[in-house]
């Protein structure tokens, strides 16, 4: 078998096998996630909702500002050094990132907690506010820490370690101090000390674990921080472009709670997590694609850097529009099962909300190709024309429909900005993803989501379990049918089955796949 063909074999099936693994890892940790939210929800209603949901996005602005860009740009450089002659200066990278952000976060976190009375009653008018944004302000190091250890785990292909610390074990110490707090019957300004433990012990752990379980313990030492101007030299526009990103993802919150109230932000933020949900597919590829496209573009390897982008692209789209088509049709069903009746007002925030999630993820992992190729600039302009498209559009209608005009701006915000680095990726290399077979895989999932919304109801649980189990089903066998499975395509089928559970083998044997 020609050498091109074997490496495109290996290429295929290592994507399949990463991710796998993050895809598990990931659904784990978004499980986690979702009984957080729900437990929160239900137990303190919308209101306590509400002030999680606003202090973690200040949070996650603060924390963002705080890691420099390095989350990403990290893993970019270890991978790119470890694949040149610059392997010296591996520890170096790493030093550096973790003085630049500890620094800042320290800063950071101080501003924010002396600052917590004015942020409260001035930007939000409710002190109840002020509690938590003390709690998060004492745990935001130790965040950071927990994203450059996931970072150091990433760039040297460990995906395990990766999720593991990223997710699961985030989520899971979050989880069941949230847990013990209602058992004890805490006051809902404790919550957010159950995130501050959390923090404290997943960051120590994930940096303990990163120096001996990854080989940078072998690196020679050289100068520490020798690598601290280039790291930032590369990594300032991504700062930027995180930084404005999670504006992105986060303004529409903060405009709300100011011009609404914290029940209204609880009740838009039950919607925003679930069409979250459509970006699980794309995150479970994205951490593996990162080192592995780096590698191929440090070769000059743009064929299969190409190939790398497409098929990752098309079974991100074709596992990710089935669960928007159930989003659109069934709303109520994830609104009642997670959060409960009382946000059922969210229904049409959800759909909106997903419509922008879908036309993100099916150009795929653009941002992370732009950082790959170092066009690390782009991302920041684009960030930039996104929040800036984002906030006028949040400017203009909350004040008019409230919480659904913020899903309207934040919708069509995602979606510019995953089609806008696209179009810059064709122009420069001529990649994109695109192929007829998209055209067949939308409409079975739109037709087949219509089809079966006759016979839901949304007081019948159940009735609603065995229709999405059906339209599973029917969504592989339409698939199959309609011939939207590739040679590549049964390579990654063959690959997740050898490696995952007996039900990948069923589903093979039942689409016939050889």
């Amino acid at each position: 078998m020609p050498e091109d063909s074997l490496a495109h074999k290996r290429l295929v099936r290592g994507i399949a096998k990463g991710a796998g693994i993050v895809f598990i890892a990931t659904v784990v940790s978004r499980i986690f996630g979702y009984l957080i939210r729900a437990v929160i929800a239900r137990h303190y209603g919308p209101e306590g909702y509400g002030f999680i949901s606003t202090s973690l996005a200040l949070f996650t602005i603060t924390s963002t500002i705080a890691l420099l860009g390095f989350s990403n740009s990290l893993t970019r450089q270890i991978a790119y050094y470890f694949n040149t002659d610059r392997i010296r200066g591996i520890k170096s990278l790493i030093f550096s990132a973790y003085g630049l952000s500890s620094t800042i976060a320290v800063i950071a976190g101080l501003f924010l907690f002396l600052n917590s009375r004015v942020i409260a009653t001035t930007i939000f008018h409710d002190e109840s506010l002020i509690p938590f944004l003390k709690y998060f302000a004492a745990g935001l190091v130790f965040f950071v820490w927990i994203k450059l250890s996931a970072s150091i785990f990433k760039a040297f292909k460990k995906m395990g370690w990766y999720t593991l610390i990223q997710d699961v074990l985030r989520f899971a110490a979050i989880f069941s101090a949230v847990v013990i707090a209602i058992l004890l019957h805490a006051p809902v300004q404790l919550l957010g000390l159950t995130y501050l433990v959390a923090f404290i012990v997943v960051g120590i752990f994930g940096t303990v674990a990163a120096y001996y379980l990854t080989p940078i313990r072998k690196f020679p030492a050289g100068n520490l921080f020798g690598e601290t101007k280039k790291l930032f030299s590369f990594s300032w526009p991504l700062m930027l472009a995180s930084i404005i990103h999670i504006f992105l993802y986060r303004i529409d919150i903060l405009m709300i709670g100011y011009f609404m109230d914290q029940i209204n932000v609880g009740i838009y933020n039950a919607a925003v997590p679930i069409g979250q949900l459509l970006t699980v597919i794309i995150s479970s590829f994205t951490p593996l694609l990162l080192p592995v496209m780096t590698e191929y573009f440090a070769h000059d390897d743009i064929t299969n850097l190409n190939n790398t982008f497409t098929l990752s692209t098309k079974w991100i789209f074709l596992l990710t529009i089935p669960v928007f088509s159930l989003m659109v049709f069934f709303p109520d069903f994830f609104l009642v099962v997670i959060f409960g009746k009382n946000f059922l007002e969210a229904s049409t925030v959800l759909q909106i909300i997903a419509f922008g999630f879908l036309l993100s993820a099916s150009v795929g992992p653009t941002g992370n190709l732009l950082v790959v190729v170092g066009k690390t600039h782009l991302n920041m302009i684009n960030n930039l024309i996104a929040i800036v498209i984002n906030i006028i559009l949040n400017l203009l209608l909350i004040p008019q429909i409230g919480i659904y005009g913020a899903a309207v701006a934040s919708a069509f915000s995602y979606a510019f900005l995953n089609i806008l680095a696209l179009i810059e990726i064709y122009m420069m290399y001529k990649i994109h993803p695109f192929e007829f077979v998209y055209i067949k895989i939308t409409g079975l999932a739109l037709v087949l989501g219509f089809g079966i919304s006759f016979f839901y109801s949304p007081d019948r649980f159940f009735v609603g379990v065995i229709l999405f189990a059906v339209y599973g089903l029917l969504y592989f066998l339409g698939l199959k049918l309609l011939r939207c499975f590739s040679q590549d395509d049964q390579i990654i089928f063959k690959e997740f089955e050898k490696r995952y559970t007996n039900f990948l083998r069923f589903i093979k044997r039942f689409l016939k796949i050889k």
